[in-house]
Parts: C-alpha cells; structure tokens; sequence
C-alpha cells in the first residue's frame, strides 16, 4: 500500500512536471529499457515464484509411508529419512526446471521478444490515436517523428493504461501457455524421475535396516497447472505505470535530433 501511494504521487508531480511540455523519446530505446525492466522484475520473478510451487506440490505429492522400527539394528530414524527425502526431491525439481523451461520456447517472454512488442504496440496506439488528436487540439505538435521517435503524448491517458494492460495480457498469457504445455509434457516425466529416485533410496534402506517403507504420489496434486499459476501475484498496477513513464524519460531526446 505503500508502495502503491507512492509511485502514485510520483506520477502526479511527474504529470505537473511535463505538463503541456512536448517532447519526444527514441521508442527503440524506450521498448529495451522497459522490456529488460518487465523481464526482470516480472518474469524472472515469476518463474522463481512458480518453481517454488511446483517444488512444493512435488513434495506434497510423494508420500512415504511406514512406521519408524524400534529395532537398534536400525541406523537411521525414518523420519529423518523422510525428511531428508522430501528436501532432495525439492532440491531435484528446482534443479531440473530451468531445462524445462526452455524446452518449451521461452522466446515470447524473453527481453526482445518483450521489447518487439512494446515497440509495435506503442506505435499502433500512436497512429490510432493521431488524427484523433489532431481533430481535438489542432496543434501542429508531431506525435509520430519517425518509427524510432514518438511524442511523450502517446503515453498520456488512457494510453498509458492502455500499453499496460496490453503488457499483462500478453505476459499472462505466455506465461499460462509455457506452464500449461510443461504441466502436460515435461511434470509427468519428472514424476517418473522421482518415483525412480525415491524407489531406489527406499529399496537400498530396507536392505540396511529390514523396515519396510512404501511410496505413494499423488499425480494430479503434482502436476496441478491452476495452484501453480495462482501462485503468482502480479505486480500492482501503479508500480507498472510508474515504470512506463520513468523509461520514457530515460529515453528522451532533444527536440532537434
């Protein structure tokens, strides 16, 4: 909440800052500044975020059953082992998601791709709305210099919400896509991998100590696509907005370039 008032303040003293001010940015510039902004904080955090749950429904999918044996022959406590288990198949999932990941064409989500759409986006925005604005105020302001330079009144509202929200759909959308076609191709084979794994461990176990420990996984809690996309809170909208106009600043160039 506080964040939000206050990139909601520094929207409102940027606004009374450049109020009637025209000047222009390099929109190449201004897409690679605000795409490498969204990859970072955005998608980056979202990956790690989502990661975190699939390890964590992973886990909560593979059960071991068995009761801890009293036997001092026994060398090591099954709950300890229980435990140990759990963090190992954590640890596993985590370690094998990035692979995954880029398995399943992370391009539209990289940097460039980010960038690419900004710039296409913006200028859409930008010639739908410039004979609009001609009709209204009949200045003789240039909204649109080039494909690489546009007036910082293509960012005024509602057009800056506008790209905002053509941003979010366009990163959620990748983002259900990518999560969706590994839920279906890459979790079932990490399941396999850890049913294996676990298997393997519980076997040699008995054999050292003579206590008889089954696994049970719940596959549909593993590979659940809903929870792990619930999982991830976008950012606030008014964090976002600030950022769209901050890069524009950043890419501002002189009225004669």
């Amino acid at each position: 909440m506080r964040w939000s008032f206050l990139a909601w303040w520094l929207l409102q003293v940027l606004a009374v800052t450049v109020a009637a001010e025209y000047w222009h940015f390099d929109l190449s510039l201004y897409s690679q500044l605000l795409s490498t902004h969204l990859t970072r904080d955005l998608v980056d955090t979202a990956f790690y975020t989502m990661s975190k749950q699939i390890s964590t429904q992973f886990c909560d999918a593979v059960e071991v059953l068995g009761e801890e044996q009293l036997e001092p022959v026994s060398p090591v406590d099954v709950q300890i082992l229980k435990r140990q288990l759990r963090g190992a198949v954590g640890s596993y999932i985590e370690d094998k998601l990035p692979t995954a990941w880029n398995r399943h064409d992370p391009y539209p989500l990289s940097s460039t791709s980010l960038a690419a759409f900004i710039e296409k986006t913006m200028l859409e925005y930008c010639v739908e709305n410039n004979n609009i604005y001609d009709d209204q105020q009949h200045s003789n302001h240039t909204m649109i210099i080039n494909n690489y330079v546009i007036s910082n009144q293509c960012l005024d509202e509602p057009r800056d919400r506008q790209l905002l929200s053509a941003i979010d759909r366009y990163i959620n959308t990748h983002i259900q896509r990518t999560i969706t076609a590994m839920a279906q191709d890459e979790f079932p084979i990490l399941l396999d991998t850890t049913q294996h794994q676990v298997t393997d461990v519980l076997t040699h176990f008995k054999r050292m100590t003579g206590c008889q420990l089954e696994l049970e996984i719940n596959r549909n809690q593993a590979t659940a696509v809903h929870t792990v996309i619930e999982a991830w809170k976008q950012p606030e909208n008014e964090a976002l907005l600030y950022a769209i106009h901050q890069y524009a600043q950043s890419a501002r160039v002189d009225s004669d370039s």
